[in-house]
């Protein structure tokens, strides 16, 4: 599950030389909502990564506000799929 970024712009190195860029320009204490993310320049709908999104290194942005939005992740298959809605 994706959560708000806790910085503003972190690299974690991983394995084969790669990178994972994590940034949130617009973090403050004001804007602590995800309006939207991308990963490497691409709009991403989903509200959760899987590892092998992730261990293929790259750039998350995350685009923050101050008010929680609806347009982000709000449809069924954005949810991972081992989460039960009743």
């Amino acid at each position: 599950m994706i959560g708000a970024p806790l910085t503003l712009d972190l690299t974690l190195r991983l394995d084969g030389g790669r990178a994972l860029r994590i940034r949130a320009p617009q973090l403050d204490v004001q804007n602590i909502y995800i309006q939207r993310v991308e990963l490497n320049g691409r709009p991403w709908d989903r509200a959760y990564f899987r590892h092998e999104d992730l261990v293929k290194g790259g750039e998350i942005l995350f685009v923050m506000g101050p008010k929680p939005t609806r347009a982000w992740a709000s449809t069924p298959v954005a949810r991972p799929y081992a989460m039960a809605v009743n």
